[in-house]
């Protein structure tokens, strides 16, 4: 936990790296609700100002307002704690922690960590030359349908499919038939978090470079980084 003040007041925030994308996706519904409506007019500006700059005064009362509820969304405080902090302090904190949702690419990166253990990206990807490659690339189209769809929560699917543990003797990965894809899928629930959803979104991203063809491997890349929509404004 991250610990803030808020005048005389101590507010504790999560570690954005230990986010669950459970979380994140419950964040990115309630900005969907909460965000005021002329939000994406002024971010798609292309004005270099600051974004903050660009409001009348009406707006920025309703961008404090916002910044106060979003707070009280991650915090321990409410949103009435939360409008007693001075407005520099207010905005600067909030601000502060939107920038870590600011995903970036990890250069070289082939594996993650949940829940203790490891869990390795594939080298080849569904090439439906036995029966078991072709129920894993059945498996993962229906996932991604799903989650081009809007159906987020078909993102655990998609990791459950892709990502492997390796056998500590041989270093052999595990084969689509060698676990059960529904039970990773809900233990992936518990514990995968956004920064690592994004990682994976930018592995399918720079495979889609690769294999241009490809078309449905690009397409998830793309709604996965939808996940970081307004982090950036």
């Amino acid at each position: 936990m991250i610990r803030v003040k808020v005048g005389k007041t101590r507010a504790f925030l999560p570690e954005p790296k230990s986010i669950l994308l459970t979380q994140y996706i419950d964040w990115l519904e309630w900005v969907d609700e909460n965000q005021p409506s002329w939000w994406n007019d002024i971010s798609a500006d292309d004005d270099d100002k600051p974004f903050i700059d660009k409001l009348n005064q009406k707006q920025k009362l309703q961008l404090f307002d916002f910044c106060a509820k979003e707070l009280a969304f991650w915090s321990d405080l409410g949103h009435k704690e939360w409008r007693k902090a001075e407005l520099s302090e207010l905005f600067g904190t909030w601000a502060w922690f939107r920038s870590h949702f600011n995903y970036e690419h990890v250069e070289d990166w082939n594996c993650l960590e949940i829940d203790g253990k490891v869990y390795y990206l594939p080298q080849k990807f569904m090439s439906e030359s036995t029966l078991e490659d072709y129920a894993e690339a059945n498996a993962y189209e229906e996932s991604l349908a799903d989650a081009l769809d809007g159906q987020y929560l078909a993102l655990f699917g998609i990791a459950a499919i892709i990502l492997r543990l390796k056998d500590k003797e041989t270093g052999r990965l595990e084969s689509y038939d060698d676990y059960d894809v529904d039970w990773r899928t809900a233990h992936f629930k518990d514990h995968l978090t956004a920064v690592q959803a994004h990682q994976i979104a930018f592995f399918l991203q720079r495979l889609s470079n690769t294999l241009q063809k490809d078309t449905q491997i690009y397409s998830m890349a793309q709604t996965l980084a939808q996940l970081k929509q307004d982090t950036r404004s």
